[in-house]
């Protein structure tokens, strides 16, 4: 296919893991999924377009940004197979942060974690931000 050290290669090959979990999410997110509200919606007169757009997509705002999270997270975490697809041509954050260790440049790798977790960080502050509004939102 000619992927092997692409960008496009490697990008396909994290979507792999990322969109197994966020699978298995969303079959957990859709069984508990109460598909009467759509069935109330649609017997006062709303058009599937505004049962999609009125009801379904705000119940799944908050799974849709988790799952989307999750993926990315998962996404992130995947330096062999950078290594393994990318074969040294791509080199993500991760795999530059090895480098500077190995070079003994603290400073600069210290940096690279830094920003490393970012990524960790604004999905706890997003998580524990959707739960304050979501508990101050129930009646």
């Amino acid at each position: 296919l000619g992927l092997s050290g692409t960008a496009a290669g490697v990008l396909l090959a994290h979507a792999v893991p990322a969109a197994g979990y966020g699978t298995l999410y969303f079959l957990g997110v859709f069984s508990v999924f109460d598909s009467r509200l759509e069935d109330e919606a649609r017997s006062l007169g709303a058009s599937p377009r505004q049962t999609l757009l009125r009801v379904v997509l705000p119940l799944l705002r908050r799974p849709l940004a988790d799952g989307f999270l999750l993926g990315f997270l998962v996404s992130w975490s995947q330096v062999p197979l950078t290594l393994l697809v990318g074969g040294g041509a791509v080199r993500a954050l991760p795999i530059e942060v090895f480098a500077l260790v190995r070079s003994g440049q603290d400073a600069a790798a210290a940096t690279g974690a830094l920003v490393l977790l970012l990524p960790a960080v604004a999905a706890l502050a997003a998580t524990r931000l959707g739960a304050a509004r979501t508990e101050v939102m129930a009646p």
